[in-house]
């Protein structure tokens, strides 16, 4: 179960459903790649970037190289949750992701982990607004600040930093901050790109751009 080099791009003055999939009780012996995916995400109420069920799958899913942006919908504020990445008993690497929260209000989710042995590391995550409350949780503990996530259950090369992407407002999600640069890590097996572009060998960028 592989879902790889999407874009989506969702206005909703209620919900926002990004990529939700669905592998629990499975035989399936291979390694899922969620990778070089795209989500562009406004809504005011309810928000969910990546969502996966994987309880009792004995494989691993690994999320690398996607980019999610989440921002309230152009008819007013954010007062909702928004759940920006939500894996559910579920093994595997989280790497080289960049996820944001613009939303100017409501409950920031960045990383809603339920039990599970993922790994977190290389991935900026980065919440520009203080108006919205963010939230870091584990399964059994809440990380209210990215230095407490960091200390707690991130990795060591995770950084929170603006992406500036080039061109938001239509879709545009590629980001444009040097000190962004070369701050990932190499998967084996994703070596381009969403665009089809070679990623560095040794330090490539981070996101599905």
């Amino acid at each position: 179960v592989n879902v790889i080099g999407n874009k989506i791009d969702i206005n909703s003055q209620v919900y926002a459903y990004g990529i939700m999939n669905y592998i629990a009780y499975s035989n399936f012996s291979k390694t899922c790649w969620i990778a070089n995916n795209i989500l562009n995400l406004r809504a005011s109420y309810y928000a969910y970037g990546i969502y996966t069920y994987a309880y009792n799958l004995s494989s691993p899913v690994n999320y690398v190289y996607n980019t999610i942006y989440s921002d309230d919908h152009s008819s007013g504020n954010a007062t909702g949750y928004k759940y920006l990445y939500y894996p559910y008993y579920t093994q595997g690497d989280f790497k080289n992701n960049i996820l944001q929260s613009n939303d100017d209000g409501g409950t920031i989710y960045c990383l809603y982990y339920y039990p599970g042995s993922m790994k977190f590391d290389y991935n900026n995550l980065f919440v520009d607004n203080v108006n919205a409350t963010l939230i870091f949780y584990d399964g059994s503990t809440q990380y209210n600040t990215f230095d407490d996530y960091k200390a707690g259950m991130g990795g060591k090369n995770d950084i929170s930093v603006d992406p500036v992407f080039f061109d938001q407002p239509n879709g545009d999600l590629t980001p444009t901050a040097f000190n962004m640069v070369n701050k990932g890590d190499p998967v084996k097996g994703v070596t381009d790109d969403y665009f089809g572009t070679s990623r560095s060998s040794s330090a490539p960028d981070m996101g599905a751009i």
